[in-house]
């Protein structure tokens, strides 16, 4: 008797030979599709996220180390089709030539009789005749047109604007003649008109200074505090009209911060009225200034201005090849700032002088971090300098063949550089030696106390690192993989992560609180004097302070 027991192996055979369904076929046809679903599947909870999720989106284990495997949904692929299938729909809708309908006679000549119907002084059944004979040339000449989609459009907007032109002027004509006693207006001779521009003092509310990037010319993201230890209210925001991509910084009660439209603001810190302002460059500045005795400086376009800090008035300009997004530091008699053309300047702080240049052997696109004798400079070939302030000599060099797009930070005895590619190094200030390095990091600087440092990775999370000996402590997800360069506000670690203003506790990495905005935060927070200062791409100066107890 034969056995009918079923073999797990054997499968039917289709009508031009072969089998019907072979696991391993099925793999290699669903890989080549192009529309092979990849997961990560959590370990921690068992739900399936997408391959490019580094953090499961339940439960926000990590999923760094899972490899994607193909989903095993007979639909896998289903919803990257779809998409693919919608957004040809749309190149085809976008690149159709659209083939000219007429019509536009026909509306031109309704709108001519709409117009003179209205200015007209004629019989009521005139005027109502002639506009029906409008309405209906500029209908028929609409439907006509009904397929040419750029002309209606073209025509919407022009009708638009006509109609709210006509409702203005009759609305203006009505007050007018509703208010005989409305004086007539009279021309102004402008000899008579006596114009001061004068910069307004802030009030004395305000104490404290966060005078240069970062906090201090190490950029280490300490802030002076106190911090806001729950959720804060806005206490108040500046429109600067453009977005913000400078970080800003305290002095002498005023906020100076720069936008995208090339001015330099200056802030009451304490009520957000504008103080003065500067017209800087016509390219997009992104330099933080640094404030030192009165004096503002900040690299812009192709110059390194020294401005009054008090009155916006200029005192001297140094030109230089491309500013970028350098910020400068301020060290003895000296101006530190690296162009994006390779260089790095130090310039006299009181005559505007160049003292020394040298070349970086690639392009610097982060800032100087300097202490009182040596100042760090990185590129984004992986060249490391150590520069001797006084002489402009260098003291060490080194290349650790890793793009370097963050601003270094320098601690009591380290340099601390985070690379494009997510590693973070510590290195000795004496030789350049490397003393540990951690797989985290990207494109932003860390925040650092001495003893723990916090960087804002790549992977979409913001991490805590010992100084010690580099090993990784606490991590937070984001969610976001462009989150900004933390600072340190006593016990918490304050970050911008794509709207979101978010506040840590520096031991746990719990959350505390978080604050939205109305754009983008890609700049570090200023803390001080009982108030986080923050830009934004919506272009918005904000001011935040802790709730205010009411009754």
């Amino acid at each position: 008797m034969t056995d009918q027991t079923p073999d797990p192996n054997r499968h039917g055979a289709t009508p031009l030979g072969g089998r019907v369904k072979d696991p391993r076929r099925v793999a290699i046809a669903r890989q080549w599709s192009g529309y092979v679903a990849m997961i990560r599947t959590c370990p921690v909870c068992s739900t399936e996220n997408v391959e490019r999720n580094l953090f499961c989106s339940q439960c926000g284990g990590p999923l760094a180390t899972i490899q994607p495997q193909p989903a095993d949904s007979d639909a896998a692929g289903r919803d990257l089709l779809r998409y693919r299938l919608a957004s040809e729909q749309r190149v085809a809708r976008r690149t159709r030539i659209q083939y000219p309908q007429g019509g536009t006679g026909l509306v031109l000549l309704g709108v001519i009789f709409l117009a003179v119907g209205s200015w007209i002084s004629a019989d009521i059944a005139w005027q109502a005749a002639i506009w029906v004979i409008g309405m209906s040339l500029a209908i028929a000449g609409l439907w006509k047109m009904r397929t040419d989609s750029m002309a209606l459009r073209n025509w919407g907007i022009i009708l638009s604007v006509g109609v709210v032109g006509l409702l203005a002027l009759f609305v203006n004509n009505s007050v007018a003649e509703s208010d005989p006693t409305s004086p007539v207006p009279t021309a102004v001779a402008t000899d008579q008109i006596d114009i001061a521009v004068t910069a307004a003092t802030p009030g004395d509310s305000f104490s404290g200074a966060v005078p240069v990037y970062r906090g201090d010319n190490g950029h280490t993201g300490v802030q002076p505090g106190p911090t806001i230890t729950e959720s804060p209210e806005l206490a108040w925001r500046f429109d600067t009209g453009g977005q913000i991509y400078s970080s800003p910084i305290v002095a002498d009660s005023r906020l100076f911060v720069a936008s995208k439209s090339g001015i330099l603001f200056a802030l009451d810190a304490a009520t957000g009225a504008e103080l003065w302002q500067f017209q800087l460059s016509d390219y997009v500045v992104r330099s933080t200034p640094a404030v030192v005795d009165s004096t503002l400086y900040i690299g812009a376009g192709f110059n390194l201005f020294a401005i009054d800090a008090a009155t916006g008035q200029e005192r001297w300009r140094f030109p230089m090849r491309y500013a970028g997004q350098s910020s400068p530091v301020v060290v003895g008699n000296g101006v530190l700032l690296t162009s994006q053309e390779g260089w790095v300047y130090n310039v006299d702080r009181t005559t505007g002088e160049m003292l020394w240049r040298l070349s970086t052997e690639g392009l610097p696109f982060g800032s100087i971090a300097a202490n009182e004798t040596i100042a760090i400079v990185a590129t984004e070939t992986g060249i490391i300098h150590c520069i001797t302030i006084e002489t402009g000599r260098p003291c060490w060099r080194k290349d650790i063949a890793d793009g370097v797009f963050a601003t270094p930070v320098i601690t009591k005895d380290a340099a601390i550089l985070v690379t494009r590619s997510g590693v973070t190094y510590s290195m000795s200030l004496s030789d350049g030696s490397t003393r540990w390095t951690a797989s985290v990091g990207g494109m932003e600087s860390v925040a650092t106390n001495g003893t723990t440092s916090y960087v804002s990775g790549s992977d979409g999370a913001i991490s805590s690192i010992s100084m010690i000996d580099g090993q990784t402590g606490w991590v937070y997800p984001t969610g976001r993989t462009n989150a900004a360069a933390p600072v340190l506000s006593g016990n918490l670690v304050i970050a911008g992560s794509g709207r979101n203003l978010v506040a840590l506790d520096a031991a746990s990495g719990t959350q505390i609180w978080n604050y939205l905005a109305g754009g983008e935060i890609g700049t570090s927070p200023a803390v001080i004097g009982g108030y986080l200062f923050f830009g934004s791409e919506d272009g918005f100066v904000y001011a935040l302070k802790a709730p205010t107890d009411e009754p």
